[in-house]
């Protein structure tokens, strides 16, 4: 009941606002909505359905997330989801037909353990010996293998007299300490690869964060690669990761000039920002840096993926320019929500 409440609330409250619909037009479209593709009041505010200039035929053009599924199954054969679920394989793959990444360190594992020179990182003694390998003040981050949404991830700066500094928390800690603090024996183990040096213009949106693109791409069965969607992730101050549920600010990008539009955070797409509310970096209305880089490079990993058709992928830019942190092949049906992109017709290829 307190979540109706809060929905009334807020339909109402927009539906005040110049450019909005009524709350009968909004209130009978949730319905229609819900109707045709079981898609619930939420969806339709974080896709922004209130707004006068989304018809209709757009509100009704969205998959059930049953649907979605089926979709991405037809487009992605399940038989080779691992190929880019794990991050180890994953980075093999883009690794041998030059895509750029980041520097792949290692794998550690109790079992499987291997440094990226082959030699064994399968104990603390050995991750502590890679560890002291590296140059003072060397990024690292550690990247569970299979995971999602910046779940477990880490990120230290490395001290050759000995002690790790968090990048999340600014705590010091003795190498030692830190060593041990890191869970080997998670699932599949934990991926070991040098801290992205992130380009000027991105660092400048937030400095504590790699701000990142999704870009939604999808080859048709002519074989051809087409640039479904994109959106910019700003972190905010502090803040490691740039994932939406972790707050991090949302700007959907007009994938035709690579221009970005007000941005808004998951938890409340109804407040926009023209600029980053942090560092104040203007956004809204200005042409993202690389964007037509990004966007051929996001087309090209899907020619390196066997039976792999529709990916979300996540492009980093560091000063040398773009690279791939990661392929989503199963990617978060909000990424359609935030760029208003009806997913019914868009994956009917």
């Amino acid at each position: 009941m307190e979540k109706v409440k809060k929905y009334l609330s807020t339909i109402r409250t927009l539906s005040a606002q110049p450019g909005n619909k009524s709350i009968v037009r909004q209130l009978t479209e949730m319905l229609l909505l819900f109707i045709r593709s079981r898609l619930g009041p939420g969806f339709y505010l974080l896709a922004q359905m209130y707004r006068q200039d989304f018809p209709l035929r757009d509100v009704l053009g969205y998959l059930s997330t049953a649907g979605y599924k089926r979709q991405v199954y037809r487009l992605n054969n399940r038989l080779y989801h691992k190929s880019s679920q794990n991050k180890v394989i994953e980075k093999a793959v883009l690794t041998a037909y030059g895509q750029p990444t980041p520097e792949l360190l290692g794998h550690y594992d109790p079992v499987d353990g291997l440094a990226a020179d082959g030699s064994s990182l399968r104990t603390a003694a050995d991750l502590k010996a890679l560890l002291e390998k590296q140059q003072d003040k060397t990024r690292i981050c550690f990247k569970l293998i299979e995971s999602w949404g910046g779940q477990g991830f880490r990120a230290i700066e490395y001290h050759s007299a000995g002690q790790v500094k968090d990048l999340e928390t600014g705590t010091w800690l003795e190498t030692d300490s830190f060593v041990s603090s890191i869970d080997k024996t998670e699932e599949g183990g934990v991926l070991i690869e040098k801290y992205l040096e992130q380009h000027p213009d991105y660092a400048a949106i937030n400095q504590s964060s790699v701000n990142t693109l999704r870009i939604g791409v999808l080859k048709k069965r002519d074989g051809t690669v087409d640039c479904l969607l994109a959106f910019l992730r700003a972190g905010r101050t502090g803040a490691i990761v740039d994932n939406a549920t972790s707050g991090a600010i949302v700007f959907p990008i007009d994938v035709s000039t690579g221009i970005a539009k007000a941005g808004f955070t998951k938890y409340k797409p109804w407040v926009f920002y023209q600029e980053h509310p942090d560092s104040l970096t203007r956004l809204a209305g200005t042409r993202m840096p690389m964007f037509t880089e990004a966007v051929e490079l996001a087309k090209n990993s899907l020619h390196v993926f066997p039976e792999i058709r529709f990916a979300g992928v996540d492009i980093a830019f560091s000063v040398a320019g773009p690279v791939i942190l990661e392929l989503n092949i199963y990617p978060d049906y909000s990424g359609f929500a935030y760029t208003r992109m009806p997913s019914r017709n868009a994956l009917n290829q």
